[in-house]
């Protein structure tokens, strides 16, 4: 147990509104190191973790309740973005392969996808988001393409 941890367990087992702030530091903490294991640095957020505990010892738990929202907000932002860019990706590639077999043009999706994924290795979820929604409607186009080409060749058999 590092001490971050054994700071933690000293505050979990003490009464009031320390204690309490205390636990949504452990809470914020458990989704930091989920989000270590995926890969998404969060360095940052441990530090404004470590402030907070230092204000709590401090007694300044006004100040301390606001540096652990501020940094509850920035977990959840970046965890939502990090699903939000995982999910967009693999769901544009699964469409780029129905417009390929449709015969549409997906060579300019799959430039913006490379730069997508790009932002994702990097670690900036909100540019990568942007980008992988313009792939997600580049490629609908395509699709529509087709979709539409293929209702006007079914009326002229008729």
């Amino acid at each position: 147990m590092d001490e971050f941890e054994s700071k933690l367990k000293e505050y979990y087992e003490a009464e009031g509104s320390q204690a309490q702030l205390l636990m949504r530091v452990g809470i914020i903490q458990d989704q930091i190191e989920m989000g270590g294991k995926l890969g998404i640095d969060f360095s940052e957020e441990e530090s404004l973790l470590w402030g907070a505990i230092l204000m709590i010892e401090g007694g300044d738990e006004k100040e301390a309740k606001e540096l652990v929202d501020r940094c509850a907000e920035k977990v959840n932002k970046v965890m939502i973005r990090y699903e939000l860019l995982v999910n967009t990706i693999a769901s544009v590639k699964k469409q780029m392969k129905i417009a390929f077999e449709r015969g549409g043009d997906i060579e300019e999706v799959k430039k913006f996808l490379i730069l997508a994924e790009k932002h994702f290795e990097e670690g900036n979820y909100k540019d990568g988001v942007n980008i992988a929604i313009k792939c997600a409607e580049m490629v609908k186009a395509e699709i529509g393409k087709y979709d539409s080409w293929r209702t006007e060749l079914d009326t002229w058999k008729e």
